[in-house]
Parts: C-alpha cells; sequence; structure tokens
C-alpha cells in the first residue's frame, strides 16, 4: 500500500515537471515566432546624397536644404543657438576618419 502511494506521487511530480518545463518551452518559441513576424522599422538614418564626397543629409532634407528663414536665424551663431535650443542634450556634430567607420560625435558640453 505504502509503495502504491510513493509511486502515485512521484508520477505526479513527474508529470507536474513536465508541464511546467513544456509550458515554459512553449512560452519561448512563440516569443521567438513573435519577434520573427514582426515587420522592420523602415531606416531613419541619414542617407548618402553625393557618393563621391560621401555627403550624407537627413532623409527629410534630401531634395533640397531647410530654408534658415524658417527657424527666424540670421547667423551661424544663432543657427547653433536654435540647434542647441531644439536638440537638447544630444550631440550636434559628427564626423568620421572614413566610410568604414563609426561616427564620432562632438557635444556642446
Amino acid at each position: 500500500m505504502l509503495c502504491l502511494v510513493l509511486v502515485s506521487t512521484m508520477s505526479f511530480y513527474v508529470v507536474t515537471g513536465l508541464v511546467i518545463v513544456i509550458s515554459i518551452c512553449l512560452e519561448y518559441f512563440c516569443s521567438i515566432l513573435q519577434i520573427i513576424k514582426k515587420k522592420p522599422h523602415a531606416p531613419t538614418g541619414a542617407v548618402e546624397i553625393d557618393a563621391n564626397e560621401h555627403i550624407y543629409a537627413h532623409p527629410k532634407c534630401v531634395d533640397k536644404l531647410q530654408d534658415h528663414r524658417e527657424f527666424g536665424v540670421k547667423t551661424i551663431f544663432e543657427a547653433i543657438e536654435n540647434g542647441l535650443k531644439l536638440g537638447g542634450d544630444r550631440p550636434h556634430f559628427s564626423f568620421r576618419s572614413s566610410s568604414d567607420q563609426p561616427f564620432q560625435s562632438y557635444s556642446h558640453k
């Protein structure tokens, strides 16, 4: 009788453990499928507008540059001040030594 109770208890624990492991695996695989099904975002980085000189521009400025009169600035200093006001603490000037290296940024602080 005692042996039957032990076998019954052990089988209960084994089945419970299997159910937990299987449910964790199913949740993991479902989350991977959700990641795979998501559409990639459109790139919002700089667009190369001159292949010879490797000049890049913001996607909104590919066709034409923005007119400085829209911002109410008359000097370069006022343009920089306006950029600092709009950009906050983000870096404002970036460069790279060659096209195969990442950009390095200067900050105004």
